[in-house]
């Protein structure tokens, strides 16, 4: 739950914000994608991230001290279970059915505004509407939509990007200023950013390791190594995969 100073800060600052015509035809009506998005070919930083700085960090702080810092893997304090790379900013938008196929692991989606209806529907969890102001865990990949309302609606959902590891290392360094907390580049996978071609890679495991599978756990890349560390010791953390 979204603490209720919290939540009307973030309101504020929505409010405060001329939000632009979005171009996506499964959501219409205005809004905005701040940190990393995708236009077809390269990922890139989204353009109101910039004009909106205090309102990312503010909601930022608030998914970490509410998702993400209570889940931290056991032993391993830098490696929360809950990574995020962006944030889909929706004003008064009913978004028809679709999957957001761009999505890895979960998502949170949360309410803000003055309005009646706008419910979230989520066929796959047997949703029908979300409380204002509480965090919902959901999978974007699944299809969902929400319902007609009245009044002023602003929705937030808070996801990682599949394409993150491919942004530059000034890109990333940039959104994990600004609170993101980025999955790190998966161990031993060959990240070639196009601009500068330069190549990067972990070489601290011995060769017959590489390429070392790794498990999307909620959104956050955990190499084996680790995955079995933490499952070998007394009370370790199992994790919800989504594929090798």
């Amino acid at each position: 739950t979204i603490p209720d100073k919290t939540y009307k800060l973030i309101l504020s600052l929505l409010r405060a914000t001329s939000w632009p015509i979005q171009s996506r035809k499964a959501v219409p009506g205005r809004g905005a994608c701040l940190g990393c998005t995708y236009g077809g070919k390269d990922p890139f930083i989204g353009p109101y991230t910039r004009h909106c700085e205090q309102m990312v960090r503010v909601i930022n702080n608030m998914v970490w001290k509410q998702i993400s810092q209570p889940n931290l893997v056991k032993n391993h304090p830098d490696v929360p279970l809950y990574c995020w790379s962006s944030l889909q900013i929706n004003y008064n938008t009913v978004s028809k059915k679709h999957t957001d196929s761009n999505n890895v692991g979960l998502s949170y989606i949360f309410t803000l505004g003055d309005f009646t209806g706008g419910e979230v529907v989520i066929p796959s969890m047997g949703v029908g509407n979300i409380v204002k102001g509480l965090a919902l865990a959901f999978d974007g990949t699944k299809e969902h939509w929400s319902g007609e309302f009245t009044g002023e609606r602003y929705s937030i959902v808070v996801f990682c990007h599949d394409q993150h590891a491919r942004l530059s290392e000034k890109d990333r360094e940039y959104l994990t200023d600004l609170g993101f907390r980025l999955p790190p580049v998966p161990h031993a996978l060959v990240v070639a950013d196009k601009r500068d071609k330069e190549v990067v890679d972990v070489p601290s495991y011995p060769a017959k390791l590489t390429p070392v599978s790794f498990y999307k756990a909620n959104g956050c890349f955990i190499d084996i190594r680790t995955l079995f560390e933490a499952l070998c010791e007394p009370g370790g953390y199992h994790y919800v995969t989504y594929g090798i």
